[in-house]
């Protein structure tokens, strides 16, 4: 029996990593935006016309994750077990509708005044925060303790909801409960989801499709006729048992063409002297194809009763165009719930893809703060800091781990400065659009993009590790990358950079932090003067028109 192919209605849904609120502030709009910068990329890019592939795709999110207020699930995933319970009824509908509403808005009240109520990170303050919020849509998340490539953990999200992140305007909100938290964690999930679909459909119709001849991706305005009537639906699917939409394009042709016959005296005669020329018009030769159509049918309907009944019966309740679309958007629909299933379970994979850490090795003094680099500068431990020091600093500036290519000699964050992180790239340098070249952005800057900024690598004089200060952190960092920054992940070389000296690596980095008037001495050896910045290195402030981005 025919079903409308709509989203399973969810009364809320999930929400992003909370930054911190301003106090007093209007509501956004009630609607999601469609992504019209994805969309305009491929038109400056192929010059192909992009607005109806725009629309459809717009559509297609819609029936499936519904809105801001009445966010929706789609229906794809109700025999997915995992994926249904992945997103908790009960924590949608707390983080998303109204601020002001009882038992809701949680995430409009704490987090879209920064990453937009599409979680696009077009807040109504995101143009002036270095660095811009997160654009959750490309499902892509740099702080994590998963590997590149992978999405994050729900721990991952919560924990920057619960702790902020160093160094941004995302500072913790006191009072979110764990609950809030988690709903807030859901609904990020839910707003990645639904924008990383709207990205998927969008690609396909570039890829897949011929939009310059026509193509369209769905036909949304057949598609809400269809589903605004069951008994529609259930015609044409009943029809579409028996009865292709090309075959009654050809039964149509085939009656309007023996109308014809009836009508204009000699035209079978003409057919006939026509298709033995060598060379005819081209207004004929569409005449030929026309009496190949009807011959060919004439054949078949001849050869088989059934056939001729069954194509009359439909040509009486439907009409070749109907039934064309009826299949297409049957077909288009599977391939948008396949991008929807696919990408839903990406999340579910996160908690088998995270690193473990091991233990540093036996002996190893290991530093967790400036504080412990102190101490074991002036410890018993001393010799043993200094030597595992000196071996980071060795791996620091070398040519296998090379970090000191864009962290600079001294760490200070001065050495690749020019390079730019994926979500600005995603729409210049993978399209052939140079971040610099302000005249061709124009269009993209209109539908919503945010000036290109530089990710600049972490100044570690300031001691500030934007995804967590631990030693864990720190190693994962190294180990893995930071998804979505120039910041590859480690390769290891036996014998000269190897998984142990990811350790030295640390606390090297801690050595480097540079310390307060009031606390003691250098450490480990390493001079302040190599700490601190110099007038030719300078590191106090990050420019306003650059994004820090690495560690």
């Amino acid at each position: 029996m025919f079903r409308p192919s709509l989203a399973s209605t969810i009364p809320s849904l999930l929400t992003a990593l909370a930054l911190v609120g301003c106090n007093s502030r209007v509501d956004p709009p009630i609607e999601f935006e469609p992504n019209l910068v994805h969309s305009v990329k491929y038109q400056i890019k192929d010059d192909i016309p992009m607005e109806q592939a725009t629309q459809d795709a717009d559509w297609v999110v819609r029936q499936m994750f519904g809105t801001p207020d009445e966010p929706a699930l789609p229906e794809a995933i109700t025999g997915e077990d995992d994926l249904v319970a992945m997103l908790s009824t009960d924590r949608l509908m707390r983080a998303s509708g109204p601020s002001n509403a009882e038992g809701r808005g949680l995430f409009r009240k704490h987090c879209a005044v920064c990453h937009g109520v599409t979680g696009n990170g077009r807040g109504e303050t995101a143009a002036v925060q270095v660095p811009y919020p997160r654009d959750y849509r490309m499902g892509i998340f740099k702080f994590k303790s998963t590997p590149r490539g992978e999405k994050p953990t729900r721990e991952d999200m919560a924990k920057l909801i619960r702790g902020g992140i160093a160094g941004t305007a995302m500072k913790p909100i006191p009072e979110l409960k764990e609950e809030d938290i988690q709903a807030l964690v859901e609904y990020v999930i839910y707003l990645s989801w639904r924008g990383e679909v709207e990205r998927a459909l969008v690609d396909d119709a570039v890829n897949e499709l011929d939009l310059e001849g026509g193509d369209r991706l769905l036909n949304y305005e057949f598609a809400t006729k269809l589903n605004g009537s069951a008994e529609f639906g259930e015609m044409l699917e009943a029809i579409n048992e028996d009865v292709e939409g090309d075959d009654l394009e050809e039964f149509e042709d085939y009656m309007e063409f023996a109308s014809r016959l009836k009508a204009e005296e000699g035209l079978k005669a003409r057919m006939e002297e026509a298709a033995k020329a060598d060379d005819v018009s081209e207004e004929v030769e569409q005449e030929l194809d026309l009496y190949k159509t009807y011959t060919d049918m004439a054949e078949d309907i001849a050869e088989d009763a059934d056939w001729k009944l069954q194509l009359s019966e439909a040509a009486k309740k439907t009409t070749s165009s109907e039934l064309l679309n009826y299949e297409n958007y049957l077909e288009s629909w599977e391939i948008a719930e396949d991008l929807a299933v696919d990408i839903g379970t990406s999340w579910l994979d996160a908690d088998e893809e995270v690193l473990d850490v091991p233990a540093p090795p036996e002996g190893l003094p290991l530093a967790e703060s400036y504080e412990d680099v102190v101490a074991f500068s002036f410890g018993d431990q001393a010799e043993a800091f200094a030597a595992s020091v000196k071996r980071g600093q060795e791996l620091f500036v070398g040519k296998i781990a090379s970090c000191s290519k864009c962290h600079g000699e001294t760490g200070l964050g001065n050495g690749q400065t020019t390079d730019y992180d994926d979500w600005t790239k995603d729409w210049t340098l993978r399209v052939g659009i140079k971040p610099e070249d302000r005249d061709t952005l124009i269009p993209l800057l209109a539908r919503g993009a945010l000036p290109p900024r530089n990710a600049l690598p972490r100044n570690f004089a300031q001691g500030v590790f934007r995804g967590g200060s631990t030693s864990q952190d720190l190693y994962r960092r190294i180990m893995q990358g930071i998804d979505g920054t120039p910041m590859p992940a480690a390769t290891f070389v036996e014998g000269q950079f190897e998984q142990d000296d990811v350790w030295n690596l640390i606390n090297f980095i801690r050595s480097l932090e540079k310390p307060l008037e009031n606390q003691p001495v250098s450490p480990a050896g390493i001079e302040p003067s190599q700490t601190e910045p110099t007038a030719a290195e300078p590191a106090a402030a990050e420019p306003a028109a650059v994004e820090p981005a690495a560690a």
